[in-house]
């Protein structure tokens, strides 16, 4: 991925506490490539019409999991899914949806 494409600020935190009172800190912030999906992609991939969807593309990072929640702008996301593209070393793909 070229560094141009890399526009956005994202935070990342990660959950603490027991399972019956989560609390989540800041972790870090990263670099992303945010792409909005559209009404095809959306039905395509099953997600329900009213929520707010997006994926991000990041570089290959190996500390982040589906148990971590992203901060874009005001609002947070939970991470649904975490898929690898290209080689080894390749980029990393966010599927997440908004919380509300």
């Amino acid at each position: 991925m070229l560094s141009g494409n890399l526009r956005h600020n994202i935070e990342l935190y990660k959950p603490s506490g027991d399972n019956n009172n989560i609390e989540y800190s800041y972790y870090k912030t990263i670099k992303a490539q945010i792409l909005y999906k559209n009404g095809s992609s959306v039905i395509q991939s099953y997600q329900l019409l009213n929520t707010k969807s997006i994926s991000i593309k990041i570089r290959n990072r190996k500390d982040i999991d589906t148990s971590m929640r992203v901060k874009i702008g005001a609002e947070f996301f939970d991470i649904l899914h975490i898929q690898t593209i290209g080689s080894y070393n390749g980029d990393i793909l966010l599927d997440l949806a908004l919380i509300v």
